[in-house]
């Protein structure tokens, strides 16, 4: 991605740089992404030896399956019926 920052001085100094806002979304976007991996390379370390459960099993026990009924209606759970709209 090429950037067009403008920079502002104050005196003879550089204080600011101004971006136009598509170039800066995409920037945080990439900065919150970068985030998220390094919170996921942690968790992983972290549970490091630990025996997971499958998705659908952590979901009941969650008690948020009404937030992934598309998901849940491809890979059934017992006792589990998506809302119809």
């Amino acid at each position: 991605m090429e950037l067009h920052p403008q920079v502002i001085g104050k005196g003879s100094r550089d204080v600011f740089v101004a971006l136009p806002l598509e170039e800066y979304e995409v920037l945080t976007e990439m900065m919150e992404d970068y985030e998220d991996m390094l919170d996921l390379r942690a968790a992983k370390e972290q549970a490091k030896g630990q025996k997971g459960i499958p998705l659908d099993q952590a979901i009941a026990e969650l008690g948020i399956e009404h937030l992934f009924f598309r998901y849940l209606k491809m890979v059934p759970v017992s006792g589990f019926e998506p809302p119809t709209y």
